[in-house]
């Protein structure tokens, strides 16, 4: 077995079989690689959930291969799509379009480029993107704000909440504004606040449509368990 070095997901490493498959095929190396620590982690967990040999090794071999206009491109099939459609980066499919070369970080810090990012989010999603990130930092003095997941598709990057590891990231996708919990199936949600990602064996997310009301009080109770989660 090669010793390489195979970048794992958030909870997870890299099983063994799964491991023979990335580094039999470089160019599903490469795209997994350019996958966040999350979305990998979606994959193992997918990869590790069925209990029969022959359903495992069919969940694997749905990383491949294959030649789309002319050019071998690493493909991820369908699962890693949300049902309503709507995800996109960094929690969207393998694809072709990972990056060629490092995207350089800002000079600026963490908040004044989500400062920017929220700037840049028109209309609604800017505002409730804006009023989340306001609750999160009222609801947790400790937390701590980041820009993750840069890439030539989206150079601004991504905002993201962390105590002691990631609580919450945000995202304005074409028609709402998710926060996404990478260890939310961990977490009690008496309120139902979570509204997608509910199969996923780790991640919940809640989607903010147009006009929807927040429960302050409760997404804010659900900040301080996130991080408490993460400092046990």
């Amino acid at each position: 077995m090669s010793s390489r070095a195979i970048s794992a997901g958030v909870v997870h490493t890299v099983p063994v079989d799964l491991r023979r498959v990335l580094i039999a095929n470089p160019k599903v190396l490469a795209a997994w690689e350019d996958l966040t620590p999350l979305a990998r982690n979606e994959w193992i967990c997918w990869v590790l959930l069925p209990k029969k040999a022959e359903t495992r090794s069919q969940h694997i071999q749905r990383v491949q291969i294959r030649a789309v206009g002319g050019e071998a491109e690493a493909v991820l099939l369908a699962w890693l799509h949300p049902p309503q459609g709507q995800g996109t980066e960094p929690f969207g499919p393998l694809g072709a379009d990972h990056p060629q070369q490092s995207v350089e970080m800002s000079d600026a810090s963490a908040s004044q480029q989500i400062d920017d990012i929220v700037r840049r989010t028109a209309g609604w999603r800017g505002e409730r993107l804006s009023q989340l990130r306001a609750l999160i930092r009222g609801a947790d003095p400790g937390v701590i704000e980041e820009v993750k997941w840069k890439k030539p598709s989206r150079p601004e990057g991504v905002p993201v909440w962390s105590h002691d590891g990631i609580v919450c990231i945000g995202e304005a996708l074409k028609n709402a504004v998710r926060l996404t919990f990478p260890k939310g199936a961990q977490l009690r949600d008496p309120k139902g606040l979570f509204n997608t990602r509910l199969d996923s064996k780790t991640v919940r997310a809640i989607d903010f449509h147009e006009g929807d009301a927040i429960n302050a009080s409760k997404l804010k109770a659900l900040i301080l368990e996130g991080a408490r989660l993460n400092r046990s």
